[in-house]
């Protein structure tokens, strides 16, 4: 790890920017496959079988764990490089802010979402489930929101049209 934070320190900005960029995308990627397992969780779930909503459940787990280790990727370049503007440092720090509510949801979400032994029966998370989805949905929202801005600050420079 210490050997990757060097490098990329030493990166040129244009290449670190590319790097931060892809991170970004990334977990974009991630949020969007917990959705999928999100909305996968509300369908017809008065109807589902007890099995068929704790396997739900464990897909929306395994969903938030896989989203985890994509926002640490993310938020080390981030706390250790200046990639915006003068202007937009708040940016930077916003994001870094949301990123880490968005973790907390995240170890939050697999933390009540674990529906293996008898920790969190299947009526339970019927009952609960929906609501603490939306809660989740909220706190990606923030969070892409503030990574949209800073993705507009850290876009590569507009080339000039040859004539």
């Amino acid at each position: 790890m210490f050997w990757a934070l060097l490098v990329l320190q030493a990166l040129p900005d244009s290449a670190a920017r590319a790097q931060v960029d892809s991170r970004l995308h990334v977990v974009a990627e991630s949020l969007i496959a917990l959705r999928g397992a999100a909305a996968h969780f509300r369908l017809d779930l008065a109807k589902a079988s007890d099995a068929l909503i704790v396997a739900r459940a464990k897909r929306v787990r395994a969903s938030c764990a896989s989203a985890i280790g994509v926002m640490d990727s993310l938020d080390a370049p981030l706390a250790r490089r200046r990639f915006t503007p003068a202007r937009s440092d708040a940016d930077q720090r916003a994001l870094r802010t949301e990123l880490g509510t968005l973790r907390r949801a995240l170890v939050q979400c697999r933390g009540e979402w674990d529906a293996d032994g008898r920790r969190t029966p299947p009526d339970s998370l019927r009952a609960w489930g929906p609501f603490r989805l939306s809660a989740l949905e909220r706190v990606m929202r923030r969070y892409e929101q503030r990574a949209t801005r800073f993705r507009g600050y850290i876009a590569p420079p507009e080339t000039e049209p040859t004539r």
